[in-house]
Order: C-alpha cells, then structure tokens, then sequence
C-alpha cells in the first residue's frame, strides 16, 4: 500500500489495480490520474459547499452507495463542515471540504466515482448561486431531444438577459446552469425554472414535459424544477458517472448542441476537459439576478405559499448505514 505525499500531505493508497469499470478495464489507479489531472478546474466548482459522494469499491457494476458524513477513520486533516440534521442520530453531519488536492484524491482513493455538491454554499446557505435546467429525457427520447430542449432553455434566458451554461450530465441529460448573484432563494430559484419549464411545455406539450411521474410523461424531456430544492445535489462538471464506458459530466457549447455533434466523453477523456474548462467559469462568476421575473416570481409565492427553510433540511432516512457512513436510500440517486 503505498504512500504518496500530495501538497505536504501523505495518501495513503490501496488497491489500484481494482478494476472499477471492467467493460473498459478502467481500474481504480485510473480514476485518481484523472481527479489529479481535473483537479485545479474541479475543485472550485466543489469548494466551500456541501458534498455528497458515491462510491463503489466494488466497481461500478455492482451496488454503490451515496455518503454525506466524512467518516471516521478519515485524516484530521481533512477538513468537515457540521451541518445539522435530523437525517442521523448525533444530529448532524460533518461533509468533507473537497478544496484541495490532498482532500480529492483521498477520497477517489475511497473509490469515490461521483461528487454532488450543493446549489448554495455554507456560507449562506438557503441562496444557491446558481439555478439548474436539469432536462432528463425519457426513453423513447433521446440526448437529441434534450438538445433541442437546452436551445429553447437558451432562446428563454436570452429574451429575459440571461446567460446560461450547457454541460452533458454523463448518462442521457444536459444540465443548463444559470449563475446568480446569492440574493435569490430557493423558492425563487426553483419557480423561476418551473415557470420557464411551462413556458415550455405550452409551446412544445409533444416533447417537453413537467410531469413528475415517470409513467405519464411518455417520449419527452422531463424539466425537473425540483432539482432546484434545498435538499438536493447535482453532478459535478467533471464529475465521473457510475456508467458503462466511464463517462463524464463535462461543459459544452450552444454551437455544439446546434451542431448535433457527438457529445460522449469518457475518463480517457482527460486532455479534453482540461480543455473544456474555461466554458465553465463563468458559472463560478454568478453576477446575474431574475429582476426579469420577479413580478411572477412574487404571484407565485403570493398564491403558492410554500417558502422553504433557506437552510437545506433533508429528509430523514431510514435505509441503513454502515458503520462511520451514513447512507442515502437509491432512490435519493441523481441518474441524470
């Protein structure tokens, strides 16, 4: 087992020959060269939020599972952020702090495939800096069908003069970030893409819905608003994806989505998002506010008052842990 020492920091790593993909004999040793290489690009998008891992130290085709609280036998120098919670019995959970190099490899060395930070960040939490399209289309539909859904997404944003920012989710979505100024709650933020999302559907009800059940809403791109809520994660741009093929959440261009070009990156892909990580950072900016809608925005919490806590409140669970891992039931998965 050897040792490494990243930023000062010694990493201890185990088992690198286990092959975590085994369609395309990607093992563990793999996957950090690529979170070593990514990182500098990665790490701001995860820094000063919330962190929700998944890991798989069985390989990706076998069960994995999400993990919040930092575990015990972790380094102290790992730093945690206490968050409460009802989700577990000592009343709150400690989230790692993936700011740095020595931070993100221990936790691929974990076997950590996936990172799903929060829309906020702890230092004010309830006002994300950003808001999420997350267009998840439904089989029969296609990623060409969430293309032409991410175009409108666009031409709406732009009539309200607002900029957003297209990446591949990994598995079959395209996600369409809008940074924010940290003036806009949840609530907002959430009925501000639902709002759009109806626009949507009312011109295109054959290939955009906003159904939550899966079994109405047919050969259609689901707009989830929902993914804009307290308690809820999104991939990582340059997050790994748990899929056949090793693919990953990387950021593309309108003029790509335009195109119709192939848009399928995998972990050898690694040049290619190194690459690719200018496109993102204006995400990283915010600057923008939805003083455009705020008239709607304002009906809407008038007539539908449901303003959430602005501090992220989970669920409690009951699926069970592991010893040090409190685990979030498979249902709770983002497989967009």
């Amino acid at each position: 087992m050897p040792t490494v020492l990243v930023e000062n920091r010694e990493v201890q790593l185990t088992h690198l020959e286990r092959v975590l993909w085994p369609e395309a004999g990607l093992t563990k040793a793999h996957l950090i060269e690529y979170y070593r290489r990514v990182a500098p690009y990665l790490l701001p998008h995860l820094s000063g939020r919330r962190v929700t891992v998944t890991r798989f130290p069985g390989g990706v085709d076998r069960p994995g599972f999400y993990q919040k609280h930092l575990p015990g036998y972790a380094p102290p120098w790992i730093r945690r952020y206490r968050i409460p919670s009802q989700e577990t019995e000592r009343g709150y959970i400690d989230y790692p702090a993936v700011e740095d190099l020595p931070t993100l490899i221990w936790l691929a060395n974990q076997a950590v495939v996936e990172f799903h930070p929060s829309l906020d960040r702890v230092d004010r939490p309830g006002f994300p800096d950003f808001a999420v399209f997350d267009l998840d289309p439904n089989p029969p539909a296609t990623l060409a069908d969430a293309r032409d859904v991410a175009l409108r997404v666009r031409d709406l944003l732009g009539h309200l003069g607002l900029a957003g920012y297209p990446k591949v989710s990994g598995a079959s979505g395209i996600h369409v970030y809008v940074p924010l100024e940290r003036v806009h709650d949840f609530y907002e933020t959430s009925e501000f893409v639902a709002y759009l999302g109806e626009l949507l559907v009312a011109h295109r009800p054959d290939q955009v819905t906003n159904e939550r059940l899966v079994s109405r809403r047919g050969a259609r791109v689901y707009v989830d608003h929902l993914q804009n809520r307290p308690e809820k994660t999104i991939t990582a741009v340059f997050s790994a994806r748990p899929l056949p093929g090793a693919p990953l959440s990387l950021p593309v261009t309108w003029s790509e989505l335009e195109a119709g070009q192939p848009l399928h990156f995998t972990l050898s892909d690694v040049d290619e998002a190194t690459r690719r990580a200018p496109l993102f950072a204006p995400v990283l900016a915010g600057g923008q506010r939805l003083d455009a809608v705020a008239g709607v925005l304002a009906a809407r919490r008038r007539d539908r008052p449901r303003t959430p806590s602005p501090a992220a409140s989970p669920r409690p669970q009951s699926y069970p842990e592991r010893e040090h891992e409190p685990r979030i039931a498979p249902a709770e998965m983002n497989t967009v």
